[in-house]
């Protein structure tokens, strides 16, 4: 299932769960419950379509249109429930971003922005409303409208670290529409621009490995590139990293970057660090860019195919940056 929507409802629902009142109204148990079974069916399709992916990678599994049908019979009713709740509750704003949520992440993507466009007339000021319209916005465009979104929810809730975030990966997805819109002379001022927004977010949700992995990658954009810096925002995503592969994907990341500023013994010594099976052969390139005078290092150049941390040397498209109120339940 689409990364995209998977954080969309998660705040969604933070947010309603948050005051106790409704905790207690027959409404917000109603609308819960349908929560619950939104999740499900997700979780349901997606062991479908892995299942089926399964088989055809044997030669077998179902047809397209044989699968677009069991994913029907699986999220209508779901859908048939929001609907009847809105319904009789045609205000409830929660219930709109859930509904939009929901169509957006199988492709109904008309609806689902007539839902988050209901939701914010309802409630203009809502940060979930502002910044889930913020996200259709950075995905389908025009960007513009992203940049206007995330900007109101940063002023509708400061201290929320995700609209931050968010505004910052959309710019440096759209540099020139970001220069135009903001005034920024250039792609390099978009950049710092965005480099300070990432900062704020973590300045705001300062424990969140990914956050931090997201501010640290934007640097290799740089021109030119701010060595000390780079240095000291990986060196913090090691402090957060929370497993082996994120310890020492970080470890390669700083091996790169010494590398690039001829600093061999930082180099040689987190690579040395690095252990994990399948990122082995990056390593052995790395070392091989060191002087021959460097200390040799032993390397096994088997794999385990692709890791789970990104290696690349540009930040994850959205960077992954970008959120879902997210945010966003699994989606």
């Amino acid at each position: 299932m689409s990364r995209y929507c998977c954080m969309l409802l998660l705040l969604t629902i933070a947010a309603f769960d948050s005051t106790a009142a409704e905790k207690d109204d027959p409404i917000g148990r109603e609308l819960r419950s349908i929560l619950i079974d939104d999740q499900n069916a997700q979780d349901r399709v997606d062991e479908l379509i892995a299942s089926n992916n399964a088989f055809k990678a044997e030669g077998a599994g179902l047809s397209d249109a044989i699968m677009a049908t069991k994913v029907r019979q699986i999220i209508d009713p779901v859908r048939e429930q929001y609907i009847a709740f809105l319904q009789r509750n045609p205000k409830h704003v929660r219930a709109h971003l859930a509904l939009a949520s929901f169509l957006q992440e199988f492709g109904d993507r008309e609806n689902s922005k007539s839902h988050l466009d209901t939701a914010l007339t309802l409630a203009p000021n809502d940060p979930v409303a502002l910044n889930n319209l913020g996200n259709f916005h950075g995905e389908f465009g025009p960007p513009e409208k992203a940049f206007e979104y995330y900007q109101r929810a940063s002023k509708a809730a400061p201290k929320q670290s995700m609209y931050y975030r968010n505004l910052a990966s959309v710019m440096i997805i759209h540099p020139l529409e970001s220069q135009s819109y903001f005034r920024i002379a250039d792609k390099q001022g978009v950049l710092r621009r965005g480099i300070d927004l990432f900062k704020k977010a973590v300045s705001l949700n300062p424990d969140d490995f990914l956050l931090q992995s997201t501010l640290a990658q934007t640097y290799y954009q740089m021109r030119p590139f701010p060595y000390q810096e780079a240095t000291n925002a990986w060196e913090r995503a090691l402090v957060l990293a929370g497993t082996r592969i994120e310890k020492e994907g970080v470890m390669i990341h700083l091996a790169r970057i010494h590398i690039k500023e001829k600093n061999y013994d930082a180099a040689r010594i987190n690579l040395n660090g690095v252990k994990v099976e399948f990122m082995l052969d990056l390593k052995k390139e790395l070392m091989a860019k060191i002087p021959k005078k460097m200390s040799p290092v032993s390397f096994s150049t088997s794999t385990a195919g692709p890791g789970l941390f990104n290696l690349s040397t540009s930040p994850p498209p959205g960077a992954s940056g970008i959120r879902k109120q997210s945010p966003p339940k699994k989606r």
